[in-house]
């Protein structure tokens, strides 16, 4: 496992103590960004992995607030971690 995904893992057990999860990488995006489908029993979320050296995830997500006000259909963030 590398050094981003054990973070990751820290962050979710952070969020989900002791309550199992799933991580499925997803592929198919052109960036620097990795996504991934997170399970929890019957519901799922997206999660998104940006090395902040490389992108801007911060910019991705005030980017996707202003356009949801504008009520333009964008992912809602439900947590943000900007330490990694």
């Amino acid at each position: 496992m590398n050094f981003r995904m054990e973070q990751m893992h820290r962050w979710l057990k952070s969020i989900f103590q002791k309550d199992a999860y799933e991580l499925e990488p997803l592929v198919g995006d052109a960036s620097f960004r990795q996504y991934y489908r997170l399970r929890q029993g019957d519901k799922t979320w997206m999660l998104m992995d940006a090395d902040p050296v490389k992108e801007k995830p911060d910019v991705f997500f005030k980017t996707a607030m202003i356009m949801s006000d504008y009520k333009l259909n964008v992912p809602k963030c439900l947590d943000f971690e900007k330490e990694f």
